[in-house]
């Protein structure tokens, strides 16, 4: 399921397919280049979001908070819909 395209985001994301009917296995990727498990963003997110900002670089510093607001309201999205999926454990 993709949550952004690069048509009309910054951001590419989608919850990749796994094996694993583990909600903690479930993977969100970013750009087809950074994954982040379930367990990792439900962890702590705000520390997922540091480690995607240190690999993309800066950008201005007006656009860095509403970039990275838009993929943490992605991120979100994602875990929402691991947990209301009734078919994961």
């Amino acid at each position: 399921m993709s949550y952004s395209r690069w048509l009309n985001s910054r951001w590419y994301t989608f919850w990749c397919s796994t094996d694993s009917d583990a909600k903690d296995d479930q993977v969100f990727n970013i750009d087809c280049d950074i994954t982040f498990t379930y367990a990792e963003l439900k962890k702590d997110i705000k520390e997922c979001l540091k480690k995607v900002r240190e690999k993309h670089g800066e950008m201005e510093r007006w656009e860095l908070d509403e970039v990275y607001r838009e993929l943490e309201k992605y991120m979100r999205q994602f875990m929402k819909n691991v947990e209301d999926d009734n078919k994961l454990t």
